[in-house]
């Protein structure tokens, strides 16, 4: 076997291998042992031929496969003395020279990676703290979006809807300022009525009740200014012990104009309201869910607030009256349940 080595390169260069059977004799124990033919199992000499050819050929076959196992053999030992050796050498030179350029470009790689993913996180930290300043931002205006829909808008699209927010709420503001104002008046014109209410029911309770004299029981000074025309009535005593009593008086009360009741349609106004009242009592809210029952208590609480409120302005603005009876010269005096 015959090599050449070139400059630059190594070249392994050999003639071609020899083997035990040449291709003229393959190409004639071809056609010499394809011929052959064995007429049966009486054919003994066909059979004798043919087995003979097959072992021959067998023989020349086991010849090439231990020929090729050499030269093998002869080609790795070669391989190994000047192809594996010199170029183990070589690579474990270069490894050593790529090693200490890795040292020296290690770090710069190292630091590119590092400044690469603090700019990453910086970003995502930033994307955050936007997203987070925008939902801030309405809910101070009490609007709200979905998390997703706010961060996939736009800076300006953000801006044009906070301002449109902003703007809806600054006039839900007023809205609401004008409904507190105006329920502040209510309160303070309703608490005004009712110390009114007061005064004038403390005034009455201190005062003398007019009551009309029974005919059977009036003195002679009483009887002539009833025939005169005079409606006669009697000063009962206060009804609070705050003011000391004083004797009763007749006092004359000039014949008054016939004016038609207002008592019946009183008395039917007071009774509708305190029916609605007791109805409004009987009213419970629905059911909900075990975390919104305070709600419902707090809802059921207004209802019983409201239905006192109702009844007691109700009993001061329409208070109970009743009638005493009068003789057939004066009109029945209406007293107030309450003032007796």
């Amino acid at each position: 076997m015959n090599t050449t080595i070139t400059s630059g390169d190594m070249i392994l260069s050999a003639d071609a291998p020899t083997f035990p059977i040449s291709a003229v004799k393959l190409a004639e124990t071809r056609t010499k042992c394809l011929a052959m033919k064995v007429a049966g199992i009486n054919d003994v000499e066909g059979f004798k031929i043919a087995d003979r050819a097959r072992m021959d050929v067998k023989a020349d076959r086991c010849a090439v496969a231990n020929r090729a196992k050499d030269l093998k053999k002869q080609i790795k030992t070669w391989s190994d003395t000047n192809i594996d050796a010199p170029a183990d050498a070589l690579i474990a030179e270069l490894a050593t020279i790529e090693k200490y350029l890795e040292s020296q470009t290690e770090p710069v790689e190292t630091e590119r990676k590092r400044i690469k993913t603090e700019a990453e996180e910086k970003k995502k930290r930033d994307a955050e703290t936007k997203l987070a300043g925008r939902l801030a931002a309405l809910i101070a205006c009490r609007a709200s979006y979905s998390t997703g829909e706010v961060a996939a808008m736009l800076d300006t699209d953000f801006a044009t809807l906070l301002t449109n927010c902003q703007h809806a709420d600054s006039v839900r503001k007023e809205q609401e300022a004008e409904e507190q104002r105006k329920r502040e008046a209510d309160a303070a014109e309703l608490a005004e009525l009712r110390k009114l209410k007061a005064e004038q029911a403390k005034v009455v309770s201190s005062q003398p009740i007019a009551v009309a004299v029974d005919p059977s029981q009036e003195k002679p000074i009483e009887r002539e200014m009833r025939e005169n025309g005079w409606t006669v009535e009697r000063l009962s005593p206060p009804a609070t012990n705050a003011i000391p009593s004083r004797p009763t008086t007749a006092i004359p009360v000039a014949p008054a104009a016939p004016v038609e009741s207002s008592t019946t349609n009183r008395d039917r106004d007071r009774r509708r309201l305190l029916e609605f009242a007791d109805w409004l009592e009987q009213q419970r809210p629905p059911n909900v869910s075990t975390e919104n029952s305070r709600v419902r208590d707090a809802c059921q609480e207004e209802i019983v607030a409201a239905v006192k409120e109702i009844r007691k302005i109700v009993n001061e603005s329409l208070p109970e009256v009743v009638a005493v009876a009068a003789t057939d010269e004066t009109e029945p005096i209406e007293v107030s349940v309450d003032d007796i």
